[in-house]
């Protein structure tokens, strides 16, 4: 039976598990394998707005779409990047340059303002690196009120560069209804209030704020344009960069809250009384991500069971106490979620970080965890000893067994000063660690594992070449 004589429904699924080149290839067999790739092909779209490989390619695309609706009625996820960084030191340099592109510029601003009223399938809008210069202030209004008015728009992200000044509240003042809203820049705190406002049913929101130490933004202030009495039901929520969340603002968040299953908070300060907050208010979240962790995170965490994600990457503490935090943490919060636990990554950024290191004490910890799916942890220079057999690496590694579900492993270095004095040597140390490593009869999982290190990006473990029935780990170069 030919392939071609397939139902449509059949040939669609069949091209679905295809890789994006092998759908291309497809659309060029026949007329009726074009119909059947064409929807996938063009469901991902992503589009370059910079002087790279696939400017013009970009161009033409957007071109094509404003005339080619049987294309641009199957595109759902638009991805769209502006500059990746300014080039040159010289800022009058850079300016000098992208004010000589103003044809270019304006082509950009008319072609995708063109393209717009066409993508009546979108639902995704992701525009990374946007900056000021790549389009007229008057086609960022234009492009943007043409986009909100998409009907099954619902998932927008926008991330401005660094040197970005601000953002114009009213390019996006139109944007409504919105399930997934992701802002990063400066002053995003002009445009999230009431973008949030005007989507009651945003479910996850993630702002990303510049660093900017001397005027930290009051993190609560994302939930402020809603009416008094109207909480927020978002499930994952994200604050990163220059934030503070203190104790006299708990009580206007937490009322937001009482959906999240999800948290990611790297900010300047966290209060205390704001962990104690949610653990009043039961409020248990399954994925944690924080770069502040204090007795109140812990007392908070031991007061259920069920995370399924937890990211630590401590701050330099201001108290002597930070060796008891991480005891505490090991001995008994992680046991405590050890059932449900998928994904683990405990890495430091400050010196003498050796309590949240891997050593013996958190390993034993670690091996309860039997569900583990990615593990990163860090090692300390004066804890690690390469030279010893029985060094905490070649230990985790002899316990791979316990954890049958681990997909990504991986050891990143403490940095120090004294790492910098020598950081070739400790690297080598490590990786020679790895690479002796031996073991018979691996589990078929072991095999799928990919082991990194800062210094090398992917070990698989194989057989060797001198004995059949004994694996080693060995670098995989990635194309």
């Amino acid at each position: 039976m030919l392939l071609s004589a397939l139902p449509f429904e059949l040939l669609y699924k069949i091209a679905s598990l295809l890789g994006q080149r092998e759908q291309h290839n497809l659309r060029l067999v026949s007329k009726k394998f074009c119909c059947v790739a064409t929807p996938l092909v063009f469901e991902i779209v992503s589009i370059s707005l910079t002087k790279s490989l696939s400017y013009r390619k970009s161009l033409a695309f957007l071109k094509a779409l404003k005339t080619r609706t049987d294309l641009a009625q199957h595109v759902q996820d638009l991805n769209i990047y502006g500059s990746f960084g300014q080039p040159y030191e010289n800022e009058s340099l850079w300016h000098a340059i992208t004010n000589g592109r103003g044809r270019d510029i304006r082509l950009n601003g008319k072609r995708l303002l063109e393209a717009i009223p066409s993508l009546v399938s979108l639902r995704s809008l992701h525009f990374y690196r946007f900056h000021p210069r790549e389009l007229s202030p008057s086609s960022v209004d234009s492009i943007m009120h043409a986009l909100s008015k998409l009907p099954l728009l619902s998932d927008l992200t926008i991330h401005f560069p660094e040197f970005h000044t601000s953002p114009v509240q009213d390019s996006y003042s139109e944007f409504h209804d919105l399930e997934h809203i992701s802002f990063g820049g400066l002053h995003m705190l002009d445009v999230i209030p009431p973008l949030v406002a005007r989507s009651p049913n945003v479910t996850r929101l993630a702002v990303f704020l510049e660093l900017n130490p001397e005027a930290p933004a009051p993190a609560s202030s994302i939930f402020s344009g809603l009416p008094k009495g109207k909480y927020s039901r978002v499930q994952k929520l994200v604050i990163n960069g220059a934030a503070i969340l203190p104790a006299q603002d708990v009580s206007s968040i937490v009322p937001h809250l009482h959906h999240l299953t999800s948290l990611s908070i790297c900010i300047s300060d966290v209060a205390p009384e704001f962990w104690s907050a949610l653990r009043i208010e039961t409020i248990c979240l399954q994925v944690l991500f924080v770069n502040i962790v204090n007795d109140a995170l812990l007392e908070y965490l031991a007061s259920y069971s069920g995370v399924k994600s937890m990211t630590f990457i401590p701050k330099e503490p201001f108290n002597p106490g930070h060796v008891g935090i991480s005891s505490r943490f090991w001995d008994e919060i992680l046991p405590r979620h050890a059932d449900t636990l998928l994904t683990l990554i405990v890495c430091p950024g400050f010196e003498r970080s050796g309590g949240w290191c891997l050593h013996t004490r958190s390993l034993d910890a670690i091996r309860k965890c039997t569900h583990l799916e990615t593990l990163s942890v860090q090692l300390d220079r004066e804890t690690f000893k390469g030279e010893d057999k029985t060094n905490i690496i070649s230990q985790s590694l002899s316990h791979l067994p316990e954890w049958p579900c681990l997909n990504v492993l991986h050891f990143s270095f403490v940095i120090t000063g004294v790492t910098y004095v020598g950081p070739c040597h400790f690297s080598e140390s490590v990786e020679s660690v790895v690479l002796a490593f031996r073991c018979t009869k691996p589990a078929e999982s072991t095999l799928h594992l990919r082991l990194s290190t800062d210094r090398v990006n992917n070990y698989r473990l194989s057989r060797r070449n001198s004995d059949a029935e004994v694996y080693s780990f060995e670098k995989v170069r990635e194309y």
